[in-house]
Parts: structure tokens; sequence; C-alpha cells
């Protein structure tokens, strides 16, 4: 039913579903998008991961691709970040109509089900401490075990095993019968935000110091956050034993019994006391006058934006493109299990700092974000392998896309953003020049120069609009043949991968190899969306506050300076203009509900906007494991289907190799489409039609 590789829990999910929209006598299937847990002043938001919350989406393409009825599914949204009155104002929509219910028996019910379930848990902790007492008084250990509720309740995912473990003598204590206090996550996991992640690193917390319980943790194969939370958890429990079960339909529980055994005997063992884990120290947060080093995101913007930081009195390098040694030292540092980039970058950063004078001092730029998808886990682990290899004094600049980046200060911000779009300016030139170009390698030795000149410019804060228009005209001016235009292929998906060329093993020279012609979703998409009124509404609940007001007028202004660089680019760049933001959301919203946000929706909404401008083939490019490249994945079987356009999905690991398929689905579209794309004209962000600029100008 899937189409997609998702984790174990979302396979059985799926299952569920399709077994009760087939149900004699169900007249509906319920199945909110659930979003946001109730906030805590402990940690920065409390999200649900993105499988779940795109749960309904992948569920109704799934049942629509098995020719299942998927009008019985009922999905509002339930985000517990809302007022009462907008949160129940969402529900009576989506549900009185269709149950024949008035909005008070709607509001009613939500109260009276809200009431019960807290009382449950409460119920829960209740037992809990009772359990713990007893267990205190007879001097008897507990086995505790964390996970998501999932995995620890249901028997049929986890073969009954909370049943084994208590074989072994010890009474079972699930993480909801533990009181658990999130303050205890303190700086060092405050950004942790997945509400599951949050209770599991407390309950481990209160495991690693309380000599009274030992922990089993139920994890997942493929789960996208337990790929980062394992690692902290091992961090938590120090020199403390536990056993991590990794589930999946593969597994037997002989297999898993062994392992059972084995953690008693080690439990069995003489140990010693628990030693305390290594204190989160704050690091120096002034970064003027240390090396600041810029991850290599993109052939062209990563330097510029080096360029833009020295322009603003900082001593800014861009880091080199990583290699196979500074991905394998980066995935010795890591469980491997995590996205690539979270391997590239740390790999790359502590290979550049190694080599560096012993007396530099350093630090480093990487944006960051509050979920839901595993990006803003990177400087958290980060800061925890940069302690551990000796450089615990190097401040790491994370600017979220919470809000638009507004930790940076407003000309740094405005300076890196006309260094990201006059970076997607040469990478759009480039791919519209360097297939038609007479002699190979012209375009790429101009745009090393362009990139060279423009990088001075910013660092000077001279006229960027001006020496755009340069550099537009000196690329254009590559002879180039004659003849038609080549087929267009659309890269869209995860913004780090599909943007790095050791990350997605050029990309676009495999796309260029066999005769199209590529456009790459830009780099400086994610900053408008981020940054955009739309985002802020759905973070702010809708209120009028003085932050939207403020990140409003700040998109405006990025919405300004794009259409004017754009503008220096022509007539270069005229047919490559990208859609308007709106249109972009609204295409998406057609298989993906706007409240998942992230770049699901981006990907999804650009990928349609492709189709409609006559992609003979659209490339998603992901990590292996990223979940909104899954979730895609699986949505695009639809958009497929619909639009008739092949979309290929491509998830890259570092290992080499995944573009060798990638050329037989390129062969096979290109070839049904004649080698040629008819392509009347291009509609561009302001909705203008823009004819084809000709090779030969």
């Amino acid at each position: 039913m899937s189409g997609a590789e998702f984790c174990f829990p979302a396979k059985g999910f799926l299952g569920h579903v399709a077994s009760l929209a087939a149900k004699e006598g169900v007249d509906f299937v319920f199945l909110p998008e659930m979003k946001n847990e109730v906030p805590s002043e402990h940690v920065t938001t409390s999200t649900f991961c993105p499988y779940v919350q795109a749960s309904p989406s992948y569920a109704r393409a799934a049942l629509a691709l098995n020719a299942m009825d998927t009008v019985r599914l009922l999905a509002p949204v339930i985000d517990l970040r809302l007022s009462d009155r907008t949160l129940l104002k969402r529900l009576v929509a989506e549900l009185a109509v269709p149950l024949g219910r008035s909005p008070k028996e709607i509001e009613e019910a939500w109260r009276d089900g809200y009431e019960v379930q807290r009382d449950f848990e409460q119920r829960l902790r209740d037992e809990g401490a009772k359990t713990i007492a007893e267990a205190r008084a007879r001097g008897e250990k507990l086995l505790v075990i964390v996970g998501r509720t999932y995995n620890i309740y249901d028997s049929g995912l986890n073969l009954d095993l909370p049943d084994k473990l208590a074989e072994h003598g010890r009474t079972v204590l699930p993480i909801d019968f533990l009181t658990l206090d999130l303050s205890r996550l303190g700086e060092r996991y405050r950004n942790t935000y997945w509400g599951s992640g949050q209770k599991i690193l407390a309950a481990l917390e209160d495991v690693a110091t309380n000599d009274l319980f030992d922990a089993v943790y139920f994890t997942n194969f493929s789960c996208g956050p337990d790929s980062f939370l394992l690692t902290y958890a091992s961090e938590i429990m120090g020199n403390k034993p536990f056993l991590a079960l990794e589930l999946d339909e593969h597994g037997s529980d002989t297999g898993y019994v062994t392992r059972i055994e084995a953690f008693f005997d080690v439990l069995r063992r003489p140990r010693k006391g628990a030693s305390p884990r290594r204190p989160f120290a704050a690091v120096p947060g002034e970064i003027n006058g240390r090396l600041l080093w810029v991850p290599d995101m993109h052939p062209y913007s990563t330097e510029l934006v080096a360029a833009a930081f020295r322009g603003n009195g900082f001593r800014a390098r861009a880091l080199p493109l990583e290699t196979e040694q500074t991905f394998e030292l980066g995935r010795s540092l890591t469980r491997g299990s995590e996205c690539l980039p979270t391997a590239l970058t740390i790999g790359s950063l502590l290979t550049a700092m190694r080599t560096s004078p012993p007396a530099e001092k350093h630090a480093y730029f990487l944006a960051t974000a509050q979920g839901p998808c595993r990006f803003g886990q990177y400087i958290t682990l980060h800061r925890q392998i940069l302690d551990q290899e000796g450089f615990s004094d190097v401040p790491i600049l994370a600017p979220s896309s919470f809000l638009g980046y507004s930790v940076i200060n407003e000309a740094m911000r405005r300076a890196i953003f006309k260094a990201l779009v006059t970076g997607d300016i040469l990478m759009k030139a480039g791919c519209k020049v360097r297939p038609y170009e007479r002699e190979a390698g012209e375009t790429n030795y101009r745009l090393e120069q362009e990139k060279a000149r423009l990088s001075a410019v910013l660092e000077r804060q001279g006229d960027i609009v001006k020496e755009v228009a340069a550099a537009a005209r000196n690329i254009a001016s590559v002879p180039q043949t004659d003849g038609p235009r080549k087929p267009l292929v659309g890269i869209v998906g995860e913004i780090y991968v599909r943007n790095n060329a050791f990350a997605n093993e050029h990309v676009v020279r495999s796309v260029e190899k066999l005769g199209a012609e590529a456009w790459m979703s830009p780099l400086v998409e994610w900053v408008l969306f981020t940054t955009s009124s739309y985002n802020v509404r759905t973070h702010l609940d809708g209120k009028f506050s003085k932050e939207l007001v403020s990140t409003f007028l700040t998109w405006k202004w990025m919405e300004h300076w794009e259409r004017k660089l754009y503008r220096a680019a022509s007539p270069l760049l005229d047919d490559r203009h990208e859609p308007r933001l709106s249109d972009v959301l609204e295409s998406a919203a057609t298989v993906l509900p706007d409240s998942i946000g992230g770049e699901a929706l981006l990907t999804v909404g650009r990928t349609i906007e492709f189709t409609k401008q006559n992609a003979a083939m659209v490339v998603n490019v992901a990590p292996f494991s990223c979940m909104p490249g899954t979730i895609t994945t699986a949505l695009f079987r639809q958009v497929s289907a619909e639009t008739g356009t092949p979309i290929v999905n491509m998830f890259y690991d570092g290992t080499g190799g995944q573009n060798r398929s990638l050329e037989v689905y390129l062969r096979t579209a290109l070839n049904a489409d004649g080698g040629h794309l008819e392509e009347p004209g291009l509609v561009g962000r302001h909705g203008r039609m823009l004819p084809v600029y000709p090779a030969t100008d």
C-alpha cells in the first residue's frame, strides 16, 4: 500500500486504514492530522513527526491508487498549540456536516474526549508512582520501557516483547507511568522538538540517575527522530547499560529474545555506580575575530554567503566540497542512520579545523529549524560531537527558520539574501547555457570567474544589481550550437542534497550528459517560504502581532530584491523565473494540506508547477530515509498518474552509484518524448507568459 519506504509503524498504520476503509458497516475512518502537542516552556515546541502529520495524505493517496474509497476519511487538523476557539472552529468545519452534528455537539464531544484522555494519563502516572514506591520498599528494580506508544503497546508490532521482558522477573513500567520533568532536558536538548522524543529523553534522565531503574528502548528501523535520539540517549545514560530493540517487519521474536537474555546477563554483572555525563557548558557566543566556516550547501551561494559575512566584518570562509575522506570521517562519528547532510557537514568542518593552524579560533554557521523533520537536530548532534572531539570552545551561529532567521541582524540578513539569490542566478544561468556550449567547459570557466568577481562585489558591498547584469551578459555570450531546445528536467527535493554536488553525485551533470536541460529549484525558495506571512500565521495562530508585521515586511523586501536581481539577469533568465509562492502552495494543496508545511509542501507544489511548465521529467532528490522525501515519494505516484509526467525519486546515502539508475529513467523518459520538448512558453513568478530564450542568442 505504501509506495515508499516508510518505517514499520507507518506501514502497519496503512494496513489498518485499508482494512477499515473496506470494512462493511464502517461509515467513516477518523484520521486526524496531528500536528503539535501542548507546548511546554522547557522546549521550543512539541511537534509530531512528519509521518504522523502527513498520514491522512499518504493514506488517501494509497487508497486511491488501489481503487479504494477515500471519501470516508475524516482528517481534521488537531494542533494543540492553537487556542480552543481556533481548534474547535476547524473541527466543526471538518466534522459537523459529514457527521450530521451541530457545532455545539462537536465542541462538547471534543471537550469531553480531551478531559477523559487527560484523566486517563493522570491515572497512569498515579499508578506508576504507587508501583515505584512499592518497588523501592521491597528493594526491587524496575524495567522502564521507553519509546512511542505504538511500539510499546501494539503487541502485533512488538511481538509481545514487554511480556518476554517481564518473564525475567522484573516489573515492566511503560514510560507513560512516569511523571516526567521536561526541564531536565536543559539547554542541550531544548530543541528536541518531537513530543514523544522529549518524553523519551526526560525518562532516560530519570533512569540514568536512579538505581531503581533500568531501561529498554523500543525503536524502529528507519525511524527518523530516533536516528538522533538514540545518540542523545547514549550520552544521557553514560556508562549505565540500556537495551535498544529495533523493530521491523522482518524481525522474529527469537532474535529479540536472544538480545533480551544477553541484556539481563549484563544487568546481573557487578557494575560501578553511574558516572555523570558531560555537563552542558555554554560556549562563547561572540564570533567576531574567529574564523567562521560556512557549509558547502550550493556550488555558488556558499562562497557568496561567506563573502557577504566578510563584507559585514566577519572572517568567513566557505568549507570545500566534501570528499570521500571527509564523508567517512563524519560517518565514523555518527550512528549512520541520520540523514546524509549530518555526516557531510560535521566531517568537512572537523577536517577544516584540524588542518588549520593550531592557534586559530573557529566558529560555525549552520541554519536550524524547529521541526518537524530532522534538520533542526543537526546543531544539537554537532555540538555533542564537537565537545567529544576537543572543540567545545567552537560556537555555532544557528539562526532558525522560525520567524525568518531573525536572530541575525537586519543588515546581515539582507546581505545573505542577496548572496543566495545571486548564487541561484548563477546556477540557472549555467544550466541554461551549458547544454548548448560549443566548447566543453567554457560555461563552467565563466561561472567560476563570475563567482569570484561577485564575491568580491559582496565583500566590498558594491552594486550587486549592476554586477549581476554584467555576469549574465558574460555567461550568455558563451558560443552556443544551433538547434532546438533540449527537454527540460526539473529538480526538486531536500535542500542540501539537491544543491550539494558530492551528495547528489553531480545530478545536474547526469541530466545534461543524457541530452536534457536541468532546472534546479532555487536555494532561496526555502528562505522565502519560511519568511512568508503564510508560514508565520501558521506558527502564531493567525494572531496579529509585532512579529507578524515585521516578518511580513521582511518578506516583501525579499520579494522585491528577488525580482530586482532576476530583472538584472534579463534577457538570459526571462524564462527561468520561479512561480509565485502562492501558486506553489496552491498546487501542493491538491494532494497535501498546507498545514503540513516544510519541505514536503514545497517539493510537491514545485513539482506540480514543473508539470505545468511542460517539463519532460521531474527528479525528486533526497537523502536516504529522509522523512519529507519519503512522504513526497508516496504522493508522487498519484501526481505522476494524474499529470502524465514521469517523476523519479532518488535517495542518496553517500556511497555512490545512485545516478546510474537515474540514467535509465532519463533515457526512457526522453526517448518517449522523442528527445524534444515542445515548450510554447513558461509562466514566471509574477504571472507573465515568457518566451523561450533562443539558444543561439
